[in-house]
C-alpha cells in the first residue's frame, strides 16, 4: 500500500531545535573521559 506524501505539509513542518548563529555546543558533564566516548560513538 502507497502513501502519498502531501510536500506543503512536510515543508512547513516546525524546526524541533531552531538552532541559529551557533558554531559549538557545550556539555557540562561530571565524567569527561566517559562523555567523551559516549558522545564520539553516539554520534
Amino acid at each position: 500500500m502507497a502513501q502519498d506524501l502531501d510536500q506543503s505539509t512536510a515543508s512547513q513542518r516546525e524546526d524541533v531545535m531552531p538552532l541559529l548563529g551557533i558554531d559549538h555546543v557545550e556539555y557540562y558533564v561530571g565524567n569527561a573521559r566517559q562523555a567523551a566516548y559516549y558522545y564520539s560513538k553516539a554520534f
